[in-house]
Order: structure tokens, then C-alpha cells, then sequence
């Protein structure tokens, strides 16, 4: 045995298999049975005549008998991907010899009946077919349509077929039923069966403004109907005819069942219209869809990395493909074929809207994986995918609360799970009050006091049922407002508080998430109000304060409902960090030269996730000998593993600010005289897209418009990028651009009558479009 383990650590030479004498030929799996959808490896092991064992998987030729069921990987010798339910033979062949096996492809037991479409609104008069799918446990789905038995609960706004086309949706009045379905041979009900039957279309439109694409890929394009004066919009299936001038930069299927389809052919751009042929609307030239091909597919990346799911909840993953030319596709999530390598820990959808569609099991990390099958390439990333554990019990912060009448106030309710995480589960909780009427509350816990008295609010999480409760009282109106002096260190950040006095003499609870704020002297401080990061500034939570230099100003909070704002002045301090205490303030206690720091960790801000282009402020706190803890942060050495993923701030007043990159972990490190510590950092922005300002303008012949270009991250940030995106006009007679001279780049110039599209592309691929119209 020790001999054949080490024969078979070494593969043969092509020339020495074909010298020596084959004797035999096995495959080192026997039968067995697997899910759809998966991929194993299987190696071909050849006997020689001399008794000597290799590994020939290489130079095996390999088949199956039914490519439906599954098929060899082209380019990696022993690979099986299965595809469908079924038992299909492999065999593997080398100089005459042959080995074989029989697979056999199981989805596992049942675990639901489903229905599609996944939003089921529907035009009125305008039948639609749904289809009924059985979901396997392995994420696999049956379609059962036929099967199944249909029926509806408000026949009068929708009837549904049984016989002829089982499941043919029948649209008759405006409102809401269920739609339900059976399926006798198992049992089994679908739940998500509501539908609406939506006036008729009047407009359409693409759901995206441009797509990127790398020659050879095919995607079909999306058209959305808008109902009547409501912003509600649906896909459109049939009816439609597409047009383009770029004929011999893609293949278009101008109608039939695949209308839509396009398939890059060379290098260019070109715009896409669609026409609407039974309802006589169409897109108009300036809502066209720019069709951008650029290079071949060379990658696939999957966002965001890692994509946290947390277990029994679903989360749609993203992947987007990198061109050779240096672009990056739009969402590639439906073109794909997805798996999870541990489906124990989680699954994946595979068909129809559940395509790359996430579901968590248990609490893990393992990797989910993309492949595109046309061009054989597959994500790279690993352990890009974690579960986190179910929620054990629910906390609602605070416990108790004070308001006034008409005054807001902002509950929390946090998810405690079983693998020790905890997250914000505000706007996904059923919120309720007992007694009813004291308070009103929305869907992410913000109250409002309606009449003076006591309530018990109650948030339960609809997924488990745990739930936890506060008390709430309401006191009177608010007659004016107080924002204690806050006193915070140079590059550092303390949360300030406000606390609203009422007409019954009583004091709010802290209103600092609720009220608007401002300080006097940008120089001086920096207060955040909760909103996305602007460029160049901090993002800081609601009432949260920076220091930037040393002075004293003032700090305002505004009650925007009453228009009630505080009046303290000079109660903002920013100070050197070894600065006393004023004389006004309450002294803080000597410290004995024997206080010495022990320890230091560091404190990641935003629980150590940094958007892309956003700063976070990262701290170092050290435990001291006397049992207290001491921000140390400008004492410190900071320094960052991977600066292409992150950067950190090591000079004065910023230290330890923390700035997103691009996508990925990386870890942050302090010295602080010679203690050590180092923190996580996960960069979970990125660009989201690209806007043009302002998207629409309209002028005469001659003259010029300075366009800017931006591209939008996911953390909510922004940069400007006109002097670095490649600027373009899809009609050139009417409008040019400049794009070659650096200083002009994003200018206009009208020339005659008419529309054209300009669209500026950065460096991820994303496109940003604005209309131009010359009309005088």
C-alpha cells in the first residue's frame, strides 16, 4: 500500500505511459450518489505491466452517456459537473483501456412547493402564466406546473386555469387575491401565492441604462412597463420588438420567444430601442440602452466578499465578470451557474428569480462559487461566504424612555445570535404597543408621542417569535432644548447628547439620534447626522463629534418638528489630549505616577467594516494598572498589511482613520511604546455605479456645457471622476465631448439640431448617461 500511495503522488509522462505496457485501468470512485449541481473529481488509476501504479487522469479521455445529466469541465481532466436528476455512466479511456462508473444524481427530499413568478403583479386583461416549482433540499427545483392543482381566492379580480394551460393567470379587475396551488403527490402548499392586478401599461422602459459585455457573452435585455400613474413596474414578456444600428457589433433577436437576446460580436458601442407592438409605446431614442463591448471574459468576482447571510435568512450574492480590456460587466447574477461547497451550511437558487439567491443554514464560512459555462471560467475567492448563527433572543434599546407629545424617538432592537454576533433588526421586527394610542411607531422603531400617558412598546422578530420590550412614557411638550458641553480630544470622537425639557417638568430621554445638528465652527469640529458619507468628511453617527483642531465653539441641536433649538454656546471643546480639564468643569482625579498602561487593544469603529472611500475611525485603548482604560490612539504606530485594500491615517489629528479601497479584509496594526495589538478591517463597499451631472440638459447650436461625472460607492460615498472616465456621444453631428484634453474633459459642444446620448465609462465599467438636446 505504502508503494501504490507513493506511485500515485507523481502523474506519468506522456512518453513512459506510452512506452510501457498497460495492464489495467480503475477510477478511484466507485458508484455514487450526489446533488445537482455539483462538482467532484475523479481520478483514472492505470496498473502497468511491471506492477506499477500512476495516476493517469490527464492523459484519460473522459465521457459520459447523458450530457443533460452531467459533463466533464473542458480543460480539467476528471472534473464531473452534475446538472439534473438522473443516473448517468462516466468513463474514462486511455491507449485502449477503460474504466467506468455509474452516478447517481439526487436532489434529496422535498421541503417546499413554490410558485413564479416571485412578485406576482399582473396586468388587468392581460393573462400571464405562472408555473409551480418543487424546491428539493439541495436547492434543486422541479417544475410541477401540470401537476399541480390551481385555484383562487378572489375569482372576481383573477381567475386561474386548470385544464388546456394549468396555472394561466386570468386578470379581470383591479385589487388583490392569493393564487394557490396543491400538489396531490406530495401534499404540499405553496405561501407565497398573493398577486395584484395592476391597471394597464402606459409607458416602458430598460431596466438598465447601459451594459457592459466581453465579446462572445450573451444576456437578454430587461423591459419594464410602468401602470398608469402608479410607480409600480413590472417585466414585459411578450409583444415587444427590438431595434439597433450597430448590426455587425451584435447579434439581436429582434422578436419571438427570445426577443431581446443580445450577443456581443466585436469591439464598440451601439444603443438598443425597444417597440411595444400591441400597446403602440416604444423607448425614445434618448432612453435607448447603450450596449458597450469590450475585450473577452477573463474573470468572474463575486460581491460583496464575503457575503454575510444570517442562518434561515435569504440574501441575493452579485458577480460580475473583468474584461481583458480592463472593464467590468454589469451583475452577472442570472448568466450564471452557482454552488455553495458546503450546502450543509448553505444553499444557493439556480432557476428563474432565485438565481444566486443565497439561503443560510447553519453558522459557518464556506465558499460560494460562480461559473460561467461558455467560457469555462469560474470565481477564484474562497471562504467568501458566511452564516451567521440564529437569533437566540432579542434586545430593545433603551429599556426605558421619556418623550414629549409630537416628539420623535428612536427605538433599537438588536438580534443576539448563538455564535455571539449581534446586529441592528429594527426594520424587520413587528412593532406593537399596549396600550394602544399613547405612541404611534413606524416600521424601524421611530415613536411618536401622541397623548400624555404610559405605554409598553414590543418588538418580536416575525422569524422566530422572541421579542423583548421597553417602556415608554409621554410627559408634555417640549419647551426647549440642552446639549451638554462635550469635551472631546484633537483627531478623536466622543458622542455628544441632547435632552429635551417638558412642559410638565419632566426631561426627555437623549433625543440625539432624532434632532439635526451643526456646529458653528467647521474648523474646529465635525458633527454627523446620520446620513451617507460626503467626500472629504468623516462618517460619524448622529450627534457623533470630531475634533480637527484645538479651539472652543458651539454645538446646536435642532428638534426639527418644533423648530425648537438648543442655546448653549462655547459647550463644544476640543483639546490636546494631555490637556486638564477647564476650571468650570468637574476636576478629574490626579493620576499616581504608578498608573501605567498594562495592555492595549484596538477598537474598530462600525464594527471594523469600512465602505469603499469612507473613513472609519479606529481607536487604541489601553488597560491601565489602576483597573480604567485610556484612549492612546496619537501615542500610537499605525500600520496597515494590505494598502491596496485599505489605508490608515499615522499622523496628527487623524490617527487611526481607517479608508476603504476596494473590497477585501486586511488587518490593521498599532505599537504603542512597545505594546501590541491589531484589529480586523473589511472593506464592504464598492462602486455602485456612475452618475452624470446633471443627467438632462438642453441648448442651442454653438453652444458648450460642462459636464461632471461621479462614481457612487455602496457605503454611500462619492468621488468625482470627469477628468479620469472616457467620455463619448452616440451621435456626434449633434454633440461632441472632449475626452482627450484633460483640462476640458466632460465639455459639451452643441452642433445642430437634435438628441444625442453621452455616457462617460470609469474603470469598473459602469456607465453613466445624460441626454443631450439641441433645439434652437
Amino acid at each position: 500500500m505504502i508503494g501504490v500511495a507513493v506511485a500515485l503522488c507523481a502523474l506519468a509522462a506522456p512518453g513512459l505511459l506510452q512506452a510501457a505496457t498497460l495492464s489495467s485501468l480503475r477510477l478511484d470512485r466507485s458508484d455514487q450518489t450526489v446533488a445537482p449541481a455539483r462538482t467532484i473529481r475523479i481520478a483514472a488509476v492505470a496498473t502497468m505491466a511491471d506492477g506499477t501504479v500512476s495516476d493517469v487522469t490527464a492523459d484519460a479521455t473522459w465521457k459520459t452517456d447523458d450530457a443533460d445529466l452531467a459533463r466533464f469541465i473542458s480543460g480539467d481532466p476528471g472534473a464531473l459537473r452534475t446538472r439534473r436528476p438522473g443516473v448517468v455512466q462516466i468513463t474514462a479511456s486511455v491507449l485502449g483501456k477503460t474504466a467506468s462508473a455509474v452516478i447517481t444524481i439526487d436532489p434529496g427530499d422535498v421541503v417546499e412547493l413554490i410558485t413564479r413568478p416571485g412578485t406576482k403583479r399582473v396586468e388587468i386583461d392581460r393573462p400571464m402564466a405562472f408555473t409551480a416549482r418543487l424546491v428539493h433540499e439541495s436547492g434543486y427545483q422541479r417544475d410541477v406546473t401540470d401537476e399541480a392543482r390551481w385555484t383562487t381566492r378572489n375569482p372576481d379580480v383573477a381567475g386561474v386555469k386548470n385544464g388546456g394551460t394549468p396555472g394561466r393567470v386570468l386578470p379581470r379587475s383591479l385589487g388583490t387575491t392569493f393564487i394557490r396551488v396543491r400538489h396531490p403527490p406530495t401534499g404540499l402548499k405553496n405561501t407565497d401565492g398573493k398577486t395584484q392586478v395592476l391597471p394597464a401599461i402606459g409607458r416602458v422602459r430598460f431596466q438598465e441604462k447601459s451594459i457592459v459585455l466581453g465579446r462572445g457573452m450573451t444576456t437578454d435585455l430587461r423591459v419594464l412597463g410602468q401602470h398608469g400613474d402608479l410607480d409600480v413596474r413590472t417585466g414585459l414578456t411578450e409583444d415587444l420588438e427590438f431595434s439597433t444600428d450597430g448590426g455587425e457589433m451584435i447579434d439581436l433577436v429582434a422578436t419571438g420567444k427570445d426577443a431581446g437576446q443580445v450577443t456581443a460580436l466585436k469591439d464598440g458601442i451601439t444603443t438598443v430601442r425597444v417597440y411595444d407592438r400591441a400597446r403602440k409605446i416604444g423607448t425614445p431614442k434618448s432612453r435607448a440602452v447603450v450596449i458597450v463591448v469590450a475585450g473577452v471574459l477573463e474573470e468572474l468576482e463575486i460581491l460583496p466578499n464575503p457575503l454575510k447571510v444570517n442562518a434561515a435568512d435569504v440574501r441575493n450574492a452579485s458577480v460580475f465578470g473583468l474584461l481583458t480590456s480592463g472593464l467590468r460587466t454589469g451583475n452577472l447574477r442570472k448568466l450564471v451557474e452557482w454552488f455553495v461547497e458546503d450546502p450543509e451550511l448553505a444553499s444557493v437558487g439556480k432557476s428563474g428569480n432565485d438565481v444566486g439567491t443565497v439561503k443560510g443554514k447553519e453558522a459557518g464560512t464556506t465558499t460560494l462559487l460562480a461559473r460561467y459555462d461558455e467560457f469555462d471560467v469560474v470565481s477564484t475567492a474562497i471562504d467568501n461566504l458566511v452564516v451567521r448563527g440564529r437569533v437566540e433572543s432579542v434586545t430593545l434599546e433603551p429599556t426605558e424612555a421619556t418623550i414629549g407629545l409630537e416628539l420623535e424617538y428612536l427605538l433599537r432592537a438588536y438580534g443576539n445570535r448563538d455564535d455571539s454576533t449581534r446586529s441592528n433588526i429594527s426594520g424587520s421586527v413587528n412593532w406593537s404597543t399596549d396600550p394602544d394610542g399613547v405612541v404611534s411607531i413606524d416600521d424601524a422603531g421611530r415613536m411618536t408621542g401622541l397623548v400624555n400617558g404610559v405605554t409598553t412598546v414590543t418588538a418580536t422578530d416575525p422569524k422566530t417569535g422572541l421579542g423583548a420590550s421597553a417602556e415608554v412614557t409621554v410627559a408634555g411638550r417640549l419647551t426647549s432644548l440642552t446639549v451638554p458641553t462635550v469635551r472631546v480630544d484633537e483627531g478623536d470622537e466622543k458622542k455628544a447628547k441632547a435632552y429635551g425639557n417638558l412642559s410638565s417638568g419632566l426631561q426627555t430621554s437623549d433625543l440625539r439620534l432624532v434632532v439635526d445638528w451643526s456646529v458653528k465652527n467647521a474648523m474646529v469640529a465635525q458633527v454627523g447626522n446620520g446620513g451617507p458619507a460626503v467626500a472629504g468628511e468623516r462618517r460619524l453617527d448622529s450627534g457623533e463629534v470630531f475634533g480637527r483642531e484645538i479651539g472652543t465653539t458651539r454645538l446646536t441641536a435642532v428638534e426639527p418638528i418644533t423648530g425648537l433649538g438648543s442655546k448653549q454656546a462655547g459647550n463644544l471643546v476640543v483639546r490636546r489630549a494631555e490637556d486638564p480639564p477647564s476650571p468650570n468643569a468637574n476636576p478629574a482625579p490626579i493620576e499616581p505616577p504608578s498608573v501605567r498602561d498594562l495592555s492595549v487593544v484596538v477598537e474598530p469603529g462600525n464594527d471594523g467594516e469600512v465602505a469603499t472611500g469612507v473613513t472609519e475611525t479606529y481607536k487604541a485603548r489601553s488597560l491601565r494598572s489602576d483597573g480604567s482604560k485610556k484612549n492612546i490612539s496619537d501615542k500610537c504606530d499605525w500600520r496597515i498589511d494590505d494598502t491596496s485594500i485599505a489605508t490608515v491615517d499615522n499622523v496628527l489629528p487623524k490617527k487611526g482613520g481607517v479608508t476603504g479601497v476596494r473590497l477585501g479584509s486586511t488587518t490593521v496594526h498599532i505599537d504603542c511604546n512597545g505594546l501590541t495589538a491589531s484589529g480586523l478591517v473589511e472593506v464592504v463597499g464598492d462602486v455602485i455605479g456612475v452618475t452624470i451631472q446633471p443627467d438632462g440638459f438642453t441648448g442651442a447650436v454653438g453652444e458648450t456645457k460642462q459636464l461632471r461625472a461621479r462614481v457612487n460607492f455602496s457605503g454611500g460615498g462619492f468621488d468625482d471622476v470627469t477628468r479620469e472616465v472616457d467620455w463619448s456621444s452616440t451621435n456626434p453631428d449633434v454633440a461632441t465631448v472632449e475626452n482627450d484634453n484633460e483640462v476640458l474633459k466632460g465639455r459639451v459642444t452643441f452642433h445642430e439640431l437634435g438628441e444625442a446620448l453621452i455616457f462617460a465609462v470609469d474603470a469598473t465599467g459602469h456607465v453613466g448617461t445624460s441626454t443631450a438636446t439641441v433645439d434652437k
